[in-house]
């Protein structure tokens, strides 16, 4: 009788062992709807008044831009505030030293997933909202009082658009880096494990039963 047809009992309990020791892997959406669409919103209107800050008779358009642009920021501040747990400042803005630690992980090539922003990126968060302000404030003064305020309002434009560039350039230099630390296991920066978010307090137990 072939023995192929009788597999061995102790490796059929060890496998049976190993797959009860591997927990379910659940996940859920990392950032809620205000934030998606919040983060759509700012992406278009700064999008509309780069492409519409030097055109001929499209100034009214430009500043409705940046109006909406200012508009989606002021909201994005209160709900970093108000919001959901990874919404929220106090759950991705850490202090310098959890900064330095971070950068050196990812120098060496061992950086941690976090649920959310890293340490580096929740103060590009805030450096990207403040400047945005700014740059829209600035605009807005340019409009009303005259061209006293054109310089302050380009240089703070130029200096938004490239924190923008930064913050997209870091998306796929964040993948890798990930990627590499996790031994080539994928990494989905929208879909996070629920362990790791009750690990790092972004959803309470209850939230995590629903």
């Amino acid at each position: 009788m072939n023995a192929s047809a009788h597999p061995d009992p102790a490796v059929t309990h060890a496998a049976a062992n190993t797959e009860a020791q591997q927990p379910d892997l659940v996940t859920q959406p990392l950032w809620d709807v205000p934030v998606r669409l919040l983060h759509a919103l700012m992406a278009l209107s700064l999008a509309g008044a780069w492409l519409t800050a030097e055109a001929d008779g499209w100034r009214a358009v430009h500043i409705s831009f940046g109006l909406t642009l200012a508009g989606a920021m002021a909201l994005r501040l209160a709900w970093g505030l108000l919001g959901s747990r990874p919404a929220r400042f106090s759950h991705f803005v850490r202090g310098p030293a959890a900064v330095l630690a971070h950068l050196r992980e990812l120098l060496a090539g061992r950086a941690r997933p976090h649920a959310g922003h890293n340490p580096a990126g929740g103060w590009a968060v805030l450096a990207l909202l403040g400047t945005g302000l700014l740059a829209a404030g600035s605009g807005w003064l340019t409009f009303s009082r005259g061209e006293a305020w054109e310089e302050v309002h380009e240089s703070l434009a130029t200096g938004l658009l490239l924190l923008v560039g930064v913050h997209i350039a870091a998306v796929p230099t964040k993948m890798m880096a990930l990627k590499d630390s996790s031994s080539g296991g994928e990494i989905d920066l929208l879909l996070v494990d629920q362990q790791q978010l009750l690990a790092e307090g972004a959803v309470s137990h209850d939230c995590s039963r629903s």
